[in-house]
């Protein structure tokens, strides 16, 4: 994750559909990186200048206490508060009538969002105050979990928030404004001369605001324990709780570092969220290349509003280094607040091995072991034909956004015996499904059938739907990049040409020219069938993603043509594998080994919804 730069994720975090999670974004930028200290993004809103800069605080992971301490230096004399997940936001008032709004933004200037923020639960027009307020008052923007079940249930929004903080964020800063009845302002700051304990007796005569005094240590960790595991029963999202020295001459004393974030305020951030529960079965799965991997179905548990039945055990290796078996007591966790993933296996010592399959699910040929991954090698077996003729209809029908074919047509069609091969795709007819499918009409063969008309076939998708272990749409981007833009320049290629490209090294460059070679009878038979190979143009939308690298793994809701077509349109840069120099993993569900050696590298791990909201 060092590669990464702040404004994307920044800006993402802004617009309420952010990049990354709390726990991606300190382990891209590291725990006490300063948020928006880029450029503002471009919005509808007017700009607004702070008058004192909202700065973010200094946070600290608990791995230990000992960097708390260090940072107490002495000092015991707090007040604490939660750490609300949510959009920080500026309030102003003069003589006790609120003027202004703003978002944090880049924490210099920010987004004037008065208007939104009159629509609002807990905002005061006017302050009850006997001595006129002219100042400003600092707080969080949140959606609280009752109002986002109210949200989900009422919204007709095309694409819903998928979380509380997320539904903050978005819905404060979208210009119609319309969620805005389902958000809260949490109160935590205000521009008086007084100390700490001050402040928020101050703020408590006006607002429902809830705060702790804490003078000793013991005092501080009981809360931060306490308040750790009360987390889950608030009807609001934290993500760990900040304590402020109370006394104004100790505050003096510290003053600002260098990003003018205060040296007498710190957020301690909670875990991650994990649970126990039980494995109940472990399901063993062809996918489309013939690749077997493992996926445990669990007791469902809840972790921060998610319900986990499934988690990929990634291959068999994890499988046996965790000897998982039926019935085995596990602690789950959701990676990044992303991904669920087994922590440990509680009975992992136990008499009883975990089960590795030897034999195909399907066809019952000896599997091959390759890496950590099990593969079905039988060119025959009735998955890997199936995934031949998925993967194909499925690179056509993303990119000429064809509806009428899809999985379970294409079981159906194999089943029936209507398909097998790929250039079979081309020449069923409407009369063979309709003699053989007896659950549709002359339109709905039609419609399946639609992807016929599409026979001048990009070189990448061409490529891209061969189901070639290993070699995705990404690959054969890098290489069409760097000039071979034509079927017969990569056939004529040899290994030597293509390992001077970036992410193609000798053994890569090998699987290409061998499988193609292996591929020639299919493709002429494509060919025949009427299929021509032809180059797009690139089309570029925007130059959002300036660079920056990702590798796509996992299963995802969209394919990952479309991801890719998205990315390289938008100027970033597509790697087949996981390097040190990568600067996003995005992962669905399902993940192999890249999230793994992700995870070991520090590399940015993003869902694909977090793509799209980098994208905007």
């Amino acid at each position: 994750m060092n590669n990464i730069t702040k404004e994307q994720a920044d800006i993402a975090y802004e617009s309420g559909r952010p990049l990354l999670t709390d726990a991606e974004y300190d382990k891209k930028f590291g725990i006490n990186a300063t948020a928006m200290t880029t450029k503002m993004p471009i919005t509808q809103w007017v700009k607004h200048l702070h008058k004192i800069p909202m700065a973010s605080l200094t946070k600290i992971k608990l791995d230990t206490w000992d960097l708390f301490f260090k940072w107490c230096a002495n000092v015991i004399n707090y007040i604490g508060t939660w750490k609300y997940d949510g959009l920080a936001v500026e309030l102003e008032y003069v003589d006790n009538i609120l003027i202004n709004g703003s978002t944090r933004g880049d924490g210099l200037v920010g987004d004037n969002i008065t208007e939104n923020i009159l629509k609002m639960k807990g905002v005061v027009k006017k302050l009850p105050c006997s001595e006129p307020f002219t100042g400003s008052i600092k707080g969080e923007i949140i959606m609280c979990k009752d109002d986002f079940a109210t949200y989900l249930s009422e919204t007709k929004d095309k694409k819903p928030y998928s979380n509380t903080r997320n539904g903050a964020a978005g819905a404060a800063t979208a210009y119609d404004g319309h969620n805005c009845k389902y958000l809260t302002i949490k109160y935590y700051d205000v521009s008086l001369n007084l100390d700490e304990l001050s402040k928020f007796e101050w703020l408590k005569k006006i607002f429902d605001i809830e705060y702790y005094e804490l003078e000793t240590y013991e005092s501080i960790k009981d809360f931060y324990y306490k308040m750790e595991i009360n987390r889950t029963n608030i009807n609001f999202d934290v993500d760990g709780i900040v304590l402020a020295i109370n006394s104004k001459e100790y505050q003096k004393e510290r003053g600002l570092d260098k990003k003018n974030k205060p040296k007498w305020k710190v957020a301690l951030k909670f875990q991650h969220l994990v649970a126990d529960s039980k494995v109940n079965f472990i399901n063993w799965s062809n996918g489309n290349t013939g690749a077997v991997t493992p996926v445990a179905n669990i007791e469902p548990v809840d972790l921060g509003g998610v319900t986990v039945s499934k988690v990929s055990v990634a291959n068999w290796q994890r499988v046996k280094d965790l000897n998982l078996c039926i019935g085995d007591r596990v602690i789950v966790s959701r990676r990044n607040d992303v991904i669920p993933y087994i922590e440990e296996n509680l009975d992992k010592d136990k008499e009883t091995t975990a089960f590795i399959p030897i034999y195909c699910p399907v066809c019952k040929c000896e599997l091959k072991i390759d890496g950590p991954i099990l593969y079905c090698v039988n060119n025959s077996c009735k998955s890997l034909e199936i995934g031949n003729l998925k993967k194909w209809t499925n690179e056509i029908k993303e990119h000429f956004k064809v509806k009428g074919i899809g999985p379970e047509r294409i079981d159906e069609m194999y089943e029936l015996g209507i398909v097998k091969y790929l250039p079979d795709l081309y020449t069923v007819t409407n009369e063979m499904l309709l003699d053989k499918m007896s659950n549709i009409g002359i339109a709905s063969a039609s419609r399946i059938l639609d992807y016929q008309k599409y026979k001048e076939i990009p070189l990448d998708i061409f490529l891209a739907g061969l189901n070639i272990k290993g070699l995705g749409k990404a690959i054969w981007n890098l290489l069409i990049e760097k000039g071979f833009n034509n079927l017969r320049s990569i056939l004529n290629s040899n290994v030597s040409d293509l390992i001077d490209i970036d992410g193609i090294g000798e053994e890569r460059a090998s699987i290409i020219l061998n499988e193609l070679k292996k591929k020639e009878i299919l493709i002429n038979n494509l060919f025949n069938v009427g299929i021509k190979i032809v180059l797009n143009e690139k089309k570029l939308l925007s130059n959002t993603l300036n660079g920056k690298s990702f590798c796509i793994t996992g299963t995802l809701s969209r394919s990952r043509d479309e991801l890719v077509a998205l990315i390289i349109g938008n100027c970033g840069v597509i790697k087949s594998g996981v390097s040190k120099n990568l600067d996003y993993l995005v992962a669905g569900e399902d993940c192999g080994s890249k999230l793994q050696k992700a995870e070991k590298l520090n590399i940015n791990i993003i869902s694909e919804d977090e793509l799209l909201n980098l994208i905007g």
